[in-house]
């Protein structure tokens, strides 16, 4: 599968469950360009979000 399927299928599952989904799908395109794979692109995104998750939570 193409890195930029794979980066689509993540941002598609991603946004339903999230409301960040603007702020990945920028992250999404500098992820795309600078990653040597998909597992390092969800690795990326998923501790963003647990970082992003972790802000908002915050009291």
């Amino acid at each position: 599968m193409p890195l930029s399927n794979f980066c689509s299928l993540i941002l598609c599952v991603i946004g339903l469950t999230y409301i960040g989904a603007i702020n990945l799908c920028v992250l999404c395109v500098f992820v795309v360009r600078s990653s040597p794979s998909p597992a390092v692109l969800y690795l990326r995104i998923h501790f963003t979000h647990q970082t992003q998750e972790s802000l908002i939570s915050a009291p």
